[in-house]
């Protein structure tokens, strides 16, 4: 480069640098575009413009970051500001490495271990993060984003306690941080404080009124939240997206009457070792290909087994990743893919993107392992089952078709099937109840009548479990106050077992005890796959329900509890024939693998005859109306002929 033309490009930057502190990002982005038309490989106005464009929020950051770095490979600070890039377009598997690195080149620069522990997090390396956010707070006490973040960490290494204080610092220095309210909601959640979790997330709402992760985050909330009502959760769900999806201009795409099976895609950030993606993937590698061409649009990068399935399930050119993509960008991928048919996975959950469904790509849009509705016109069907969706309970799709599968799980086989072990009690000498479900699912409600229950049968015992969480202070004096004298007899267990050794703890349980509002789902499969019964309280949301869906299907309504007398009379009555109960101990395996709960190509059939109705009221101009159980079981069945 020429002394001249280096003199042009300083004169630039400058000019650049003079605009950016100024605040004016977007005439500062002009500048170093100038400056690289004079001299292309000039590093610093790539690194430069790729900043600007962070601070603005755009994705295209991460293209003159990448070579920023590649022309200066040894640059601790572009290496940081590329992971900071790599992590806002949602590739953190990518963004971590980087981190690392540049934390290696510049071990005095904080923003490299902000980068790294935000990457960590997302990529579930809670250990690794939080190191990384209390070297930041070693060197810059008073950053608010790695306290907040900090918080997030050590919720997920299941100390609670301590990540609410350190969320409760942050809203002291901020009051109005969106982040730390959701983090201290969360906290609250796990420590049974529901009503205040709520309120938390709400604050957090009105301080980030145009982020709508955020706003699912409040519906995510109020899953927990005892208070709720079917109504009142539509009602939620409708308000966010009147907010959010209301404005979206939509494309209007016709639906199709053409040869051959039909194009339905399936979105999601959970195709990975994840309920969702445990319960679905089995059920779209059953789709017959003379039924259904299966397209995946995953919004999260291969990092395990499970993803590996989704791009097998998608083969043949169907798979698309999704990582990193807008709303507009995915919904015009999936455009692009001329669907039939989109269904949308748990678009309400953490790194979902519930709003693609507003651009509405395919003629018709499908709602499905959320735990919401989705509360948008664009959606026109959800999927349920007749016992989730009960009459009662109707109002909770809002605006969304319900469609009825005979039964709404397909869980897969465990790969450690475990060995069921005989009743413990006959070996004990006293019965135990147990759960291992998330102690977010604990409400005041639900340990106020487990504490009638082993009131009721005064020498039973408890043992509760979920990773690390039941070692934390606060969450344990909380399960004992509930308690009272029953809190003597409690069993608590805290370790992150790996699947074999945790599906191990039900041979040291006599019968589960089912949460409640928000039931437990893998975890009640798990328990009837080792033996061991459940008792459940049926309730009037799609969350309250779960329990019931299950024991419906495996053929035992008798331990469904329509009251709380009812649940505390279910539970007795079990233990009190411990060669019945011996009995189903050995026969609940044979009965799942018998029913619908393990039968992925079963449901498959159900799916493939509802698109079929679907697809065929709209080529006929019909709005989506209910479809029922009995309807998909003629359907499926008159194909099986």
């Amino acid at each position: 480069m020429t002394e001249s033309v280096a003199t042009q490009v300083r004169n630039c930057l400058i000019d650049g640098l003079d605009r950016h502190r100024a605040g004016d990002r977007a005439a500062a982005a002009d500048r170093y575009l100038a400056a690289l038309e004079i001299h292309r490989p000039a590093a610093d106005a790539w690194h430069l413009l790729g900043v600007a464009a962070l601070e603005i929020g755009l994705e295209r950051a991460v293209r003159p970051l990448l070579l920023a770095s590649a022309l200066v490979p040894s640059s601790g600070i572009y290496l940081t500001n590329l992971a900071h890039g790599l992590f806002r377009a949602r590739q953190a598997g990518r963004a971590l490495p980087v981190a690392m690195r540049a934390r290696r080149l510049a071990p005095d620069h904080l923003e490299a271990r902000m980068a790294e522990g935000m990457a960590a997090m997302a990529l579930g390396k809670a250990i690794q993060a939080s190191a990384a956010f209390r070297a930041v707070l070693d060197g810059q006490p008073d950053n608010l984003a790695a306290r907040t973040n900090l918080s997030v960490a050590l919720q997920a290494l299941g100390k609670v306690s301590a990540a609410l204080e350190h969320a409760q610092r942050s809203l002291k220095g901020q009051p109005d941080q969106a982040a730390a309210l959701s983090a201290a909601a969360a906290c609250l959640i796990l420590l049974g404080r529901s009503t205040e979790a709520v309120a938390l997330q709400a604050a957090a709402e009105r301080t980030s009124p145009e982020a709508p992760a955020v706003g699912s985050n409040m519906l995510f909330t109020l899953a927990y939240d005892e208070t709720q009502t079917s109504a009142s959760v539509a009602a939620a769900t409708k308000d966010w997206a009147g907010r959010h999806a209301a404005g979206i201009p939509a494309s209007a795409p016709v639906a199709k009457n053409r040869p051959g099976p039909l194009r339905v895609g399936y979105l999601s950030q959970d195709f990975r070792d994840h309920p969702v993606g445990r319960n679905t993937l089995p059920v779209i590698a059953a789709h017959d290909p003379k039924a259904v061409s299966a397209f995946v649009y995953s919004l999260r990068p291969q990092d395990d087994i499970w993803s590996a399935m989704a791009l097998k399930v998608g083969g043949a050119g169907r798979y698309r990743d999704c990582s990193g993509m807008t709303d507009a960008q995915v919904a015009g991928c999936i455009a692009a893919d001329d669907l039939d048919i989109l269904v949308t996975l748990a678009g309400h959950t953490a790194y979902g993107l519930p709003l693609v469904a507003a651009h509405r790509p395919a003629p018709l849009q499908v709602w499905w392992h959320d735990l919401q509705p989705s509360g948008m016109s664009a959606v026109d069907y959800r999927i349920s089952d007749p016992v989730l969706t009960g009459d009662g309970i109707a109002a909770e799709a809002g605006d969304e078709a319900p469609v009825l599968l005979p039964t709404f799980y397909c869980h897969e086989v465990p790969e450690e099937e475990g060995a069921v072990a005989p009743l413990p009690m006959l070996r004990t000498g006293y019965p135990v109840f147990g759960s291992l479900n998330n102690p977010a699912k604990l409400s005041e409600g639900c340990l106020s009548l487990w504490r009638q229950v082993m009131e009721a049968v005064p020498d039973a015992h408890l043992m509760v479990k979920y990773k690390r969480y039941f070692q934390d202070p606060g969450i344990i004096d909380r399960i004992k106050t509930a308690l009272g004298p029953a809190s003597e007899r409690l069993i608590v267990l805290a370790a992150d077992d790996d699947r074999t050794r945790h599906l191990d703890v039900w041979n040291r349980i006599d019968v589960a005890l089912d949460p409640f509002p928000f039931n437990g789902s893998t975890t009640s499969f798990e328990a009837l796959w080792m033996g061991v019964p459940v008792v459940t309280l049926r309730g009037d949301r799609f969350v309250s329900r779960v329990g019931a869906s299950l024991l419906t299907e495996l053929g035992q309504p008798d331990w469904i509890a329509e009251t709380p007398g009812d649940y505390v009379a279910v539970a007795r009555h079990l233990l009190a024939d411990p060669s019945r109960l011996s009995e189903i101990r050995v026969g609940l395996r044979d009965r799942i693998r018998r029913s619908a709960l393990m039968d992925p190509i079963r449901h498959a059939r159900w799916m493939e005859a509802a698109y079929r109705i679907m697809a065929a009221r709209a080529r006929a101009g019909q709005a989506p109306t209910a479809i029922t159980a009995e309807m998909l079981r003629e359907t499926a069945h008159a194909d099986d002929r």
